[in-house]
């Protein structure tokens, strides 16, 4: 059929797919290469190897193209599987981890940290990153006991990765998710003590 390729998806449609995600992918590289404000919407023309004024019609402003790529990066959110008890929260941990040491996840944690002035950006920013740690405290589906884990378990890896400059161990996580299980769990187990954990000697 004329139009259509050989998977059945219009032809049209598949090139403006893949011009928003050569968009999209070039945006989030300058960001996590560079940060919000060293980079523009001509460099991600250039870096994306498409037109400058396809690029100003889809998305008019930089802020408008980091919203959108932003919002499809972030990973399917754990939110459903979360619990406090044992492997679940683990999940999130992991989930976490997996995003934040990705080039993509510093860019943004990085954008989190020094918001620009920009009520649309930072919207998408704090929306996504809602997303990522499984919604918000009344949400159908969330637990509500489980909040101060979630954010204790963020707030650990978050130090783990630019404060201590270190990678997120498997070892590391099964120690954070045990001392913050207390916060959702009927049983206070001891806390270890995460600073002892080597942090070059661990396989994930």
């Amino acid at each position: 059929m004329a139009g259509v390729d050989a998977t059945g998806v219009p032809k049209l449609r598949r090139r403006r797919d893949a011009f928003a995600n050569a968009a999209r992918q070039a945006a989030l590289a300058l960001l996590a290469e560079r940060g919000y404000a060293n980079f523009s919407l001509a460099d991600v023309a250039v870096t994306a190897g498409i037109h400058r004024a396809s690029l100003y019609r889809r998305w008019p402003t930089k802020s408008a193209l980091v919203a959108d790529a932003i919002a499809t990066a972030i990973p399917v959110s754990p939110g459903d599987a979360l619990s406090a008890h044992g492997g679940r929260l683990e999940e999130l941990a992991r989930a976490l981890a997996r995003f934040i040491e990705s080039p993509v996840g510093r860019g943004v944690v990085r954008l989190l940290l020094a918001l620009p002035d920009d009520l649309e950006l930072e919207a998408a920013t704090r929306n996504a990153w809602t997303e990522l740690m499984g919604g918000e405290p009344g949400e159908a589906g969330v637990d509500p006991e489980l909040p101060l884990a979630q954010f204790t378990v963020a707030g650990a890896i978050l130090h783990r990765v630019f404060v201590e400059r270190q990678s997120v161990t498997d070892r590391y996580i099964a120690a954070l998710v045990k001392s913050v299980q207390p916060y959702g769990t009927d049983t206070v187990e001891t806390s270890p003590n995460l600073a002892e954990i080597p942090p070059d000697n661990q396989g994930h």
